[in-house]
């Protein structure tokens, strides 16, 4: 990293809000790599006060390029900036782009296509095959300066590719993929299109690099966030990484005094306290945040989450240890859960697997399903259920919330949640293990008691609301193959459906075969979680429903308690010995049938045999010949009217 004092020697107006910046400087020569950044002083008085960071646009020798959108105070004064005025920059800053490919896709949009000169200058140099392909709603969103091997897309067809860049990404790779099979994708843009890209990429097994910076990284990783203003204004997680980030920059500076009281003010006003002097990449993400300390030297790679209480220290504490690394590494893309102490500059945290359980445990089942956060159960709900209305469920109230079940005794394979809408609909979600006798007419009977029961005496029947029952079953039902099915009333003839109140929907895990990359609707996605998710060691990169992500979140045991990993462990040994005794029952069912069933046999070959010789034997004769007696060979003998 460089503190420099840059010439603009060149200010590009491309639009009416966008313009490209080139700075020279002596300092320029050296190492740059696409996907690093540098940030820009804009004015050497108070006001703005804070550095601008750009991402490098181009860089060649002595001089480096960045691009620059009005925005606000800072970037209209670069918009408007005269050649020969000169600007103090710090470069090169941030994470690099991996290269390794054969061929490499560029994809964009907006001001995100800033980095793709420069990857491309890169990909250039080492002989690698690129392809551009930028997104917009229309053409005057589309910006490609200096982009070489370029396909666009416009949401109005106005220019290039009528739809969005992913459709425009999906038309053309059947024709790349016949040349080579190591494809990569490198994308920069809004957030929506990157989710989309992410999705996409995920199902068809392409590797993907993606820009996130914090706030990103906030919206993605938080299924509570609803927008960037959101995390802006609310979350004191977001406030403390930009109030570091500014300190950082200082720091590295070796600007005295203020990086660090800045970092204090952060920590009185959040509880999160992190030394300017710690590392920290892009995309990093605290939740709730109160409690968490960083020390001076830890390292923090990109796309890390870290929740409450956490501590990364040091083990020596003397001041000979000042200039030696005592705080931890953490690598990318790793979770960090709530009140974990990692001490030691030694210490490195990789990326771990996640501990999720059993969806279909009680336990489980309750607290992924029945919590007050609801994320995941509307969702689900949205998922099976297509109200009559189009409209799709927002908000639901729990009958039965999420706690702790009494584990003494009981059956243990039936785990209901009770929910209501905001229109008065009414859910039944129920999860069972075992097939039990005359299941069809319990659930009827179930349904039937519940719909009844929302009226009392003397109230009207148009009280009544519909009841939507979903059964999660690890067995089968019926004869359809498939692994969902939806039972409504209808007319034999017309199949008009007029008895509307009741809807039953099935669930079956045994007829589930799908694979991840086969997964195509929302109620697919929940199924592969419902079956497999105890089989999995993260979360699924295709999984992008904010519920659905709660649910995983929420059955990740790493999160649990001490008294919910105990009861889930007892529900496990429940169901596991119901379901031996079950197997037991049936085995020495089939095991009675089988000594039975060879009786039946031999008695149906005795029988054969005395017919076959009578009447040339007499009975005597066919006694002694079949160990019986003559009044058992005479008693066959009647039975098929031979006497």
């Amino acid at each position: 990293m460089k503190d420099v004092t840059a010439t603009l020697v060149s200010n590009e107006t491309i639009s009416k809000s966008v313009n490209i910046l080139t700075f020279s400087a002596p300092e320029l020569t050296g190492t740059f790599l696409p996907g690093q950044f540098m940030e820009i002083r804009v004015s050497p008085t108070i006001t703005p006060l804070l550095r601008r960071p750009y991402s490098i646009h181009w860089h060649d020798n002595q001089t480096i390029q960045v691009m620059n959108k009005v925005v606000g105070v800072g970037s209209d004064i670069l918009y408007r900036a005269r050649v020969g005025y000169k600007f103090n920059i710090i470069v090169p800053l941030g994470n690099t782009f991996g290269l390794d490919c054969d061929f490499a896709i560029l994809i964009s949009g907006g001001i995100g296509v800033a980095p793709m000169a420069f990857l491309q200058q890169i990909f250039i140099k080492q002989n690698t095959p690129f392809i551009n392909l930028i997104g917009g709603k229309s053409k005057t969103d589309i910006i490609s300066t200096k982009l070489d091997h370029v396909n666009i897309a416009t949401d109005d067809g106005s220019i290039g590719f009528h739809g969005n860049v992913v459709s425009l990404f999906q038309s053309i790779l059947p024709s790349l993929t016949k040349h080579t099979t190591r494809i990569k994708v490198f994308a920069c843009g809004p957030n929506a299109m990157l989710e989309a890209i992410a999705n996409f990429c995920t199902l068809n097994r392409i590797p993907c690099e993606i820009s996130l910076e914090d706030i990103d990284a906030a919206v993605l990783f938080d299924p509570a966030a609803k927008s960037k203003d959101e995390v802006i204004a609310f979350y004191p997680g977001f406030y403390t990484i930009s109030i570091y980030r500014i300190a950082h920059t200082l720091f590295k500076l070796e600007v005295p005094v203020i990086p660090r009281m800045l970092t204090e003010i952060a920590h009185s006003e959040t509880g999160i306290d992190i030394h300017p002097g710690a590392t920290i990449g892009t995309g990093f993400f605290i939740d709730h945040g109160t409690g968490i300390v960083i020390g001076e030297t830890t390292l923090i790679g990109n796309n890390v989450k870290m929740y409450q209480g956490v501590t990364l220290g040091a083990l020596q504490v003397g001041k000979e240890f000042a200039s030696k690394k005592r705080h931890p590494t953490v690598e990318d893309d790793v979770v960090i859960y709530a009140n974990a102490t990692i001490l030691g500059g030694d210490t490195v945290i990789e990326k771990t697997a996640m501990k999720f359980a059993n969806p279909t445990n009680d336990v489980a089942f309750s607290k992924v399903f029945g919590n007050k956060k609801k994320l995941a159960l509307i969702s689900f709900l949205n998922a099976v259920i297509k109200l009559p209305s189009r409209k799709p469920i927002t908000k639901v109230t729990l009958l039965n919330p999420y706690q702790l079940p009494k584990l003494s005794g009981g059956k243990s394979t039936i785990v209901d949640v009770k929910a209501t809408d905001g229109e008065g609909n009414n859910y039944l979600v129920e999860m069972q293990v075992t097939e039990a006798t005359d299941f069809e007419k319990r659930i009827q009977y179930y349904v039937a008691q519940n719909y009844s029961g929302q009226i009392v005496q003397g109230n009207k029947y148009q009280k009544l609301k519909p009841i939507y029952f979903i059964g999660i079953l690890k067995f089968n039902i019926g004869k359809n193959p498939n692994y969902f099915t939806k039972h409504r009333v209808h007319d034999v003839e017309t199949q008009e459906n007029v008895l509307k109140e009741m809807e039953f929907n099935f669930i079956q895990l045994k007829r589930f075969k799908k694979k991840i990359e086969d997964l195509i609707t929302p109620i697919d996605q929940w199924a592969y979680f419902l079956k497999n998710a105890e089989d999995l060691e993260i979360i699924p990169k295709n999984v992008k429903d904010k519920g659905l992500k709660a649910a995983y979140l929420e059955a990740d045991r790493h999160n649990w308690t001490k008294d919910e990993a105990e009861y889930y462990l007892k529900a496990e040994i429940k169901e596991r010995d119901e379901l031996g005794a079950l197997e037991l029952a049936e085995k020495r069912g089939e095991e009675k049938g089988r000594v039975e069933g060879i009786e039946i046999g031999e008695e149906r070959m005795v029988e054969k045999i005395i017919l076959s010789k009578h009447p040339n034997f007499s009975v005597a004769h066919l006694a002694e010949l079949t160990d019986l007696t003559e009044d058992e060979v005479i008693a066959i003998l009647k039975k098929h009217d031979k006497m």
